[in-house]
């Protein structure tokens, strides 16, 4: 099947809620001991979703055990941000997305466990004969090349697309 004759998709993700399945409130910003006098401000290593789930991710699934991994609770996916490694990330507000211990993906992980009121991924699909059209509304928009992809691919997508004869400006 050629890419033309497939349906455009946007997929969303709201990283919060997302989190929030496994107990974690908002895009917490560090997954590591804060070095605070106040006992009660310190991530519990040895419970805290964020720090067994990066546990879970650098060992293999042998050592998925305690006390290695306290495996019970990780068994959904959380989302962690990124620090700014390059301006693509940046601009697309990227996450990271360290899985559990259930192993399907993140729209059957939603269909099984998600809140219907308060879903964390959203997809969107667009009618192909309006795709240009769309493109055009969301270029006048300020969603370009350039600023969902700003670097020198993006820069050169967007060169080609306004010097081409492919639309009207």
């Amino acid at each position: 099947m050629k890419d033309k004759d497939k349906t455009p998709t946007v997929w969303v993700l709201n990283p919060s809620e997302l989190n929030s399945l496994s107990q974690i409130t908002g895009l917490p910003n560090t997954w590591t001991r804060r070095d605070q006098k106040d006992q009660d401000t310190r991530l519990d290593i040895n419970t805290h979703p964020g720090i067994e789930h990066f546990r879970l991710a650098f060992h293999p699934q042998s050592e998925w055990c305690k006390p290695n991994i306290n495996t019970d609770i990780v068994q959904l996916p959380i989302a962690v941000p990124t620090v700014m490694l390059d301006a693509r990330m940046y601009a697309q507000q990227s996450c990271f997305i360290v899985y559990g211990t259930d192993p399907n993906n993140l729209s059957t992980i939603q269909d099984r466990f998600a809140d219907k009121a308060r879903p964390f991924l959203y997809k969107y699909q667009i009618d192909p004969t309006r795709g240009s059209t769309v493109f055009e509304q969301l270029r006048k928009l300020g969603m370009t090349f350039t600023s969902v992809y700003p670097d020198l691919e993006g820069f050169s997508r967007e060169l080609k697309y306004r010097f081409s004869n492919d639309h009207v400006t």
